[in-house]
């Protein structure tokens, strides 16, 4: 399976190595590979691996023995869902998934293999208007078999009723649409709003222009209540606030702005719904040239902090908005809960919230 980028932090790279213990069926006491192995298997560098396998050395997770090697250490522990019964696992998201999230689909199909060793995991694009009846004729192929199971990723209501109707194993990354009977693993999306709203009043602005995408879905109707409740309250008048929905298109976007812009009351602060927009924004907003008058960049976008994909190196010319559990951490709480389902150790409501707050950054 891919890597989802071909320079993995060190955290990320450590991840990936119990991951391969775990794979692999390694116990205690284990030979496992060398430095210089891994950096062949993995494809990084021999100084990040030293990094990461240094990091697992002070969990214990691995122990390096000068002239020996390395072996798999005592603060190792098999991962307890290892026995599992799935043999496919169904991950279905929309096809604009890529162009919207800083991660991409081929991550989350590797962090479920590696969480769920032993099953396949078949991903599905779904293309707009055509995704509930390609999904239900999935659904008519794996019957009623409860070794497949899916998880479900920016899917429209019809998607998720359809799942949920049949009865399977599933879970949603992100909400589920009233009426749908889904457990969930989401993001605070309230919080995701209230806090982009006060720490742009904060900062002082005044007029406000909210870039969102161009499908919005259940979580974006509640980050948006959240954002505008915050600015009602502070005083901020509808006509102060400009909400622009907007295709994941760096050329689109960019046109947005800037016509945004080039209006007489011109927004003090953009809060934009994703990184890749934020990105566009902090760029657009650099080049003019009375650096008093930029407006701020706040991007709600949520992503874990190991995840920047869409940045260019180094840190992002905005202030961003983080998960406060790692992208690995999310895919593994999607696995728990997708089995606690199976098993019946879970109820159809059950919900986990991924809390979020601003990165740590220099300024306010």
């Amino acid at each position: 399976m891919a890597r989802s980028d071909a320079s993995p932090t060190v955290e990320r790279l450590a991840q990936q190595l119990e991951g391969d213990i775990r794979r692999r069926g390694l116990q205690a006491g284990d030979r496992y590979l060398t430095a210089a192995e891994a950096s062949r298997v993995f494809d990084v560098g021999s100084m990040k691996v030293h990094r990461a396998m240094q990091a697992l050395a002070g969990r214990a997770v691995l122990v390096r023995q000068r002239s020996r090697g390395t072996f798999v250490g005592p603060g190792f522990r098999p991962d307890p869902h290892v026995g599992h019964d799935f043999d496919v696992l169904h991950l279905a998201m929309a096809k604009d998934f890529h162009r919207v999230y800083a991660y991409t689909s081929d991550f989350v199909a590797e962090e479920l293999s590696q969480h769920l060793p032993g099953a396949t995991v078949q991903v599905h694009h779904l293309v707009e208007g055509a995704a509930d009846s390609y999904v239900r004729r999935v659904i008519e192929r794996v019957g009623g078999s409860k070794r497949e199971a899916f998880v479900l990723i920016r899917c429209a209501r019809g998607v998720q009723q359809a799942v949920s109707d049949a009865g399977l194993p599933a879970v949603v990354y992100g909400h589920p649409y009233p009426g749908v009977c889904l457990p969930s693993v989401q993001h605070d999306q309230a919080t995701v709003g209230r806090l982009l709203a006060e720490r742009a009043l904060k900062l002082g602005a005044r007029r406000f222009a909210l870039l969102m995408h161009a499908r919005w879905r259940y979580g974006d109707h509640k980050m948006i209540d959240a954002a505008t409740a915050v600015l009602s309250s502070a005083g901020v008048a509808l006509s102060a606030l400009r909400i622009r929905s907007v295709p994941p298109d760096a050329e689109v976007v960019e046109h947005v702005i800037q016509e945004i812009l080039q209006d007489e009351e011109a927004p003090d602060a953009f809060l934009c719904r994703s990184d890749l927009y934020a990105a566009i924004a902090a760029r657009v907003v650099e080049q003019r040239p009375d650096a008093a008058r930029r407006p701020l960049v706040l991007s709600g976008g949520h992503s874990a902090s190991d995840s920047e994909q869409v940045l260019s190196g180094g840190a992002p010319g905005y202030r961003r908005i983080v998960a406060q559990m790692s992208l690995s951490e999310q895919i593994g709480s999607v696995a728990r809960l997708l089995l606690a389902r199976a098993r019946g150790e879970a109820p159809l409501d059950s919900q986990l919230i991924v809390p979020v707050h601003f990165a740590a950054e220099g300024g306010p």
